[in-house]
């Protein structure tokens, strides 16, 4: 793996990430000797009255090869994008966002062309709601890409409290049935005293008719998760 990053300006003025990532010899899933590059480009911007704007664009290249269990490798070139965009606001003490990700996939992922974007070592989990049903989006949706529109809030009651929340609406990029389904997450974190919180957490998503063939539950069912973790 090697990677070159720089950044310019400070997260809440105007400013700029710009990464570039090479991976070579990968295995994953069905998929070996990978060679991928990923140029991810982010750009953060105030607006008036109190909005920020944040855009990211990235686009991978490279070659592979698809590893049947009982048939010859075909090689693939690697042709992937992503796209995501927020939009924040500052609302009395707390901030109100507004955004999507939108990661390309492949509905025929065995062929000479592999178009489903690799977060690879990516920490997916503070992207694609709390309960984790999104993990690796290519791995999770089988290549099939993935579309994310959320809404999030964060807002101190007292000093001690200051719970946020988030609504995700999941579908796949491509294929004759979409719909993936949705979750809502809540999290309260109480501060106790001076380096001590408590936090309680909870998720629930409600499969839609696209998520049953993917092993992520029958369409309308509800997962549920929740926790209390002290830091």
């Amino acid at each position: 793996v090697l990677g070159a990053y720089a950044s310019r300006g400070a997260p809440t003025k105007p400013g700029a990430d710009v990464t570039v990532l090479y991976d070579g010899g990968a295995r994953y899933r069905s998929y070996a000797d990978a060679h991928r590059t990923t140029a991810d480009a982010r750009v953060r911007l105030p607006l008036p009255l109190a909005f920020r704007v944040e855009l990211e664009g990235a686009l991978q290249t490279g070659a592979q090869s698809y590893v049947p269990a009982a048939s010859a490798p075909t090689a693939q070139s690697v042709r992937a994008w992503l796209a995501a965009g927020r939009l924040t606001r500052a609302v009395g003490r707390g901030t109100a966002t507004a955004g999507v990700d939108l990661l390309s996939g492949d509905d025929s992922p065995a062929d000479t062309r592999y178009s489903a974007f690799g977060t690879m070592f990516g920490t997916n989990h503070p992207f694609y709601g709390l309960l984790d049903v999104i993990g690796d989006p290519a791995a999770t949706t089988k290549e099939r890409g993935l579309r994310d529109v959320f809404l999030s809030a964060a807002h101190p009651v007292t000093t001690w409290l200051a719970p946020r929340a988030e609504l995700h609406r999941f579908t796949l990029a491509t294929g004759a049935e979409r719909r993936l389904g949705g979750e809502a997450d809540l999290i309260a974190p109480v501060r106790l005293a001076a380096g001590t919180m408590l936090e309680l957490g909870y998720a629930l998503f409600r499969a839609g008719p696209a998520a049953e063939p993917l092993g992520l539950g029958t369409d309308r069912d509800y997962r549920r998760w929740g926790y209390v973790q002290l830091r």
